[in-house]
Protein backbone atom coordinates (compact mmCIF):
# COMPACT_ATOMS: atom_id res chain seq x y z
CA UNK A 1 0.00 0.00 0.00
CA UNK A 2 0.79 3.20 -0.56
CA UNK A 3 2.60 5.33 2.80
CA UNK A 4 3.72 1.72 3.76
CA UNK A 5 7.60 0.38 4.58
CA UNK A 6 8.72 -3.20 5.26
CA UNK A 7 11.72 -3.41 6.12
CA UNK A 8 13.31 -7.09 7.08
CA UNK A 9 16.71 -8.51 7.94
CA UNK A 10 17.02 -11.35 5.07
CA UNK A 11 15.51 -11.61 1.84
CA UNK A 12 11.83 -10.59 1.29
CA UNK A 13 9.04 -11.94 -0.95
CA UNK A 14 5.86 -9.84 -1.69
CA UNK A 15 2.81 -10.84 -3.65
CA UNK A 16 0.83 -8.65 -4.66
CA UNK A 17 1.88 -5.03 -5.89
CA UNK A 18 4.40 -2.99 -4.39
CA UNK A 19 2.39 0.60 -5.23
CA UNK A 20 3.65 3.83 -5.57
CA UNK A 21 4.59 5.37 -2.42
CA UNK A 22 5.39 2.22 -0.76
CA UNK A 23 8.77 1.31 0.13
CA UNK A 24 10.51 -2.09 1.05
CA UNK A 25 14.30 -2.58 2.34
CA UNK A 26 15.60 -6.19 2.59
CA UNK A 27 19.53 -6.81 3.51
CA UNK A 28 19.39 -9.83 1.13
CA UNK A 29 17.05 -9.94 -2.12
CA UNK A 30 13.80 -8.40 -2.85
CA UNK A 31 11.21 -11.44 -5.21
CA UNK A 32 7.52 -9.22 -5.79
CA UNK A 33 4.68 -11.78 -7.50
CA UNK A 34 3.67 -8.27 -9.08
CA UNK A 35 4.31 -4.93 -10.48
CA UNK A 36 6.86 -2.83 -8.25
CA UNK A 37 6.10 0.81 -8.66
CA UNK A 38 7.29 1.99 -5.08
CA UNK A 39 10.75 2.46 -3.90
CA UNK A 40 13.01 -0.76 -3.20
CA UNK A 41 16.25 -1.52 -1.42
CA UNK A 42 17.90 -4.75 -1.47
CA UNK A 43 21.16 -5.37 0.03
CA UNK A 44 20.91 -2.31 2.63
CA UNK A 45 23.65 -3.76 4.53
CA UNK A 46 26.17 -3.64 1.69
CA UNK A 47 25.25 -6.39 0.24
CA UNK A 48 26.26 -6.17 -3.73
CA UNK A 49 25.08 -9.36 -4.58
CA UNK A 50 21.39 -8.94 -3.51
CA UNK A 51 19.13 -8.53 -6.67
CA UNK A 52 15.32 -7.32 -6.94
CA UNK A 53 13.13 -9.04 -8.86
CA UNK A 54 9.16 -8.35 -9.91
CA UNK A 55 6.60 -9.16 -12.99
CA UNK A 56 7.34 -5.64 -14.26
CA UNK A 57 9.75 -3.38 -12.40
CA UNK A 58 8.85 0.53 -12.52
CA UNK A 59 9.69 1.76 -9.54
CA UNK A 60 10.64 5.60 -9.16
CA UNK A 61 13.79 4.16 -7.74
CA UNK A 62 15.60 1.32 -7.04
CA UNK A 63 18.80 0.38 -4.65
CA UNK A 64 21.07 -2.58 -4.67
CA UNK A 65 23.82 -1.96 -1.53
CA UNK A 66 25.24 1.60 -1.85
CA UNK A 67 24.09 1.59 -5.39
CA UNK A 68 20.93 3.49 -6.59
CA UNK A 69 19.29 3.43 -9.65
CA UNK A 70 15.97 6.07 -10.91
CA UNK A 71 13.50 6.44 -13.62
CA UNK A 72 14.67 8.15 -16.52
CA UNK A 73 12.61 11.69 -16.65
CA UNK A 74 11.36 10.82 -20.42
CA UNK A 75 10.23 7.05 -21.77
CA UNK A 76 10.48 7.05 -25.95
CA UNK A 77 7.02 4.60 -25.75
CA UNK A 78 7.93 3.91 -29.67
CA UNK A 79 11.04 1.92 -28.49
CA UNK A 80 9.22 0.14 -25.67
CA UNK A 81 8.18 -3.65 -27.16
CA UNK A 82 4.40 -3.47 -25.82
CA UNK A 83 4.82 -7.76 -26.00
CA UNK A 84 7.60 -7.42 -23.03
CA UNK A 85 5.68 -5.50 -21.06
CA UNK A 86 4.88 -8.05 -18.29
CA UNK A 87 8.11 -10.49 -18.92
CA UNK A 88 9.31 -10.37 -15.21
CA UNK A 89 12.50 -8.61 -14.67
CA UNK A 90 15.70 -8.54 -12.28
CA UNK A 91 17.74 -6.01 -11.67
CA UNK A 92 21.49 -6.31 -9.63
CA UNK A 93 24.77 -5.02 -9.82
CA UNK A 94 27.10 -5.26 -12.95
CA UNK A 95 30.21 -3.30 -13.82
CA UNK A 96 29.63 -1.45 -11.01
CA UNK A 97 26.23 -0.20 -11.84
CA UNK A 98 22.20 -1.20 -11.34
CA UNK A 99 21.39 -3.03 -14.43
CA UNK A 100 17.98 -4.29 -14.97
CA UNK A 101 17.17 -7.37 -17.62
CA UNK A 102 14.38 -9.53 -19.11
CA UNK A 103 14.60 -12.27 -16.61
CA UNK A 104 13.86 -14.78 -19.20
CA UNK A 105 17.31 -13.62 -20.79
CA UNK A 106 19.22 -15.52 -18.25
CA UNK A 107 17.08 -18.68 -17.68
CA UNK A 108 16.42 -19.29 -21.71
Amino acid sequence: RSGQKIEFDGNIVLIGDCNAGSEIVASGDIIIWGVLSGIAHAGNRGNKKACIRAFRINAIQIRIADLLARKPDRIDMDRVDKSDLFNPEEAKISDGEIVIYSAHQEYY
